[in-house]
């Protein structure tokens, strides 16, 4: 078995080989689903419930479920599940995109409802559920869909390994993309990949904080990168769009290493478009020494990939099928 945490059976998420339904311990469920979002002061949490108090049912049970604690027990622990904790995760979700969007009503409404309106697009609790082998589909559609989800990131993964891996000072999960392999890129197949494992690093950063933060780091690295492997500028687009616009007040730093020409292009590019706290979040690292100033606040030795910097202590080959396969979401 794979666990998150061996040290603290509270805090364990279980996974057989051949990956069954999340598990998570009651003791650890109960403390997340107890943890309101980190409001300032009361008229920050007064705006919140009244853009809450302004959605359908529906719409607030989906931005509840944007917990992947709340959706574990929607699933498999319905007894931890109460109107309360429905309102306290929508909550959270809710005022992610009133802090994003400045604290701004009516924008942070209209951010809220395109975020609702992706989930549903998506189906985003089928693309979570797509690596579990016994997860109780509803129909047969939704069945296919989860496979058809989990042969597009393994299509996209097979191209550029994506995985999580180690946990930087303040135990935020890191997402460590190395360079696409090879040419080619299906739009849908790399949007679903990104959005795939969006959601494990959110799922990690929920557990790891215990609810308490929800930020993730992300770590590219374009060492010995060919540029004729480079994604479209339509798909890399598309993937900025949605992540800013649809997971707002996740991502605390992405520090993109040895960054290619178009890369810095792409990013010259999409600059103009990306809000100013997103742009200070932004590192590109160009050389060793570089790289390990930039990256010796962030994560110690003991939590960096050796593939990454040389003496980092995760030694372990990527295998990114059992990353999919085993490694609990």
């Amino acid at each position: 078995n794979h666990t998150i945490n061996t040290q603290n059976p509270a805090t364990m998420v279980y996974s057989s080989p051949e990956m069954s339904l999340p598990t998570l311990s009651g003791e650890l469920m109960e403390e997340i689903l107890s943890v309101e979002a980190a409001f300032e002061s009361d008229d920050v949490k007064e705006a919140c419930e009244r853009l809450l108090d302004g959605m359908s049912k529906e719409d607030q049970e989906i931005a509840a479920q944007t917990s992947y604690t709340y959706w574990v027990a929607s699933i498999t622990r319905k007894e931890c599940l109460s109107p309360e904790v429905q309102r306290r995760m929508a909550l959270k979700e809710v005022w992610r995109h009133y802090i994003g969007e400045g604290k701004d009503h009516d924008k942070a409404l209209q951010s809220l409802n395109g975020s609702i309106e992706h989930r549903k697009k998506y189906k985003i609790n089928l693309l979570r559920a797509c690596c579990f082998t016994d997860f109780p589909y509803e129909n047969e559609e939704d069945a296919e869909l989860a496979r058809n989800y989990k042969e597009k990131v393994l299509q996209d993964f097979s191209k550029q390994t994506i995985v999580l891996r180690g946990r930087d000072n303040d135990d935020r999960p890191i997402v460590l993309a190395r360079g696409r392999m090879s040419s080619g890129t299906e739009v849908e197949a790399f949007v679903l990949a990104r959005l795939f494992i969006t959601e494990r690093a959110i799922a990690a950063a929920e557990v790891l904080s215990r609810g308490k933060n929800g930020k993730i780091v992300a770590i590219l690295d374009y060492s010995g990168y060919s540029s004729r492997n480079a994604p479209t500028f339509a798909a890399i687009k598309q993937i900025v769009v949605v992540l800013q616009g649809k997971y707002p007040e996740r991502l605390k730093r992405l520090v993109v290493l040895e960054p290619p020409f178009w890369a810095r292009s792409a990013y010259n590019v999409i600059y103009p478009f990306l809000q100013q706290d997103t742009r200070e979040k932004f590192m590109m690292v160009t050389g060793m020494e570089a790289r390990r100033k930039a990256l010796s606040d962030l994560v110690s030795l003991e939590q960096i990939s050796s593939e990454i910097l040389p003496d980092g202590k995760l030694t372990t080959p990527t295998d990114v099928q059992k990353f999919v396969d085993e490694v609990p979401f």
